[in-house]
């Protein structure tokens, strides 16, 4: 967050962000059910499985960051 305001002035986010934010398994979150296995890996936040993976885990993922 505390980039957040010079990356909006800048329109664009770093590269390295969607790097680390694929790591941790946050961002097929982003993408919304079900888990895009095939871009995003298997790791998701929480242990959850892909095949887990759904609305309730979306919301979970998406309201608490």
């Amino acid at each position: 967050m505390p980039y957040a305001h010079e990356w909006d002035e800048a329109k664009q986010l770093p590269k390295e962000l969607f790097k680390k934010v694929a790591q941790i398994g946050w961002f097929g979150a982003c993408v919304g059910a079900p888990w895009p296995e095939k871009y995003a890996g298997s790791k998701i936040i929480g242990g959850v499985t892909p095949a887990e993976f759904d609305v309730f885990h979306e919301m979970s993922v998406n309201t608490n960051t």
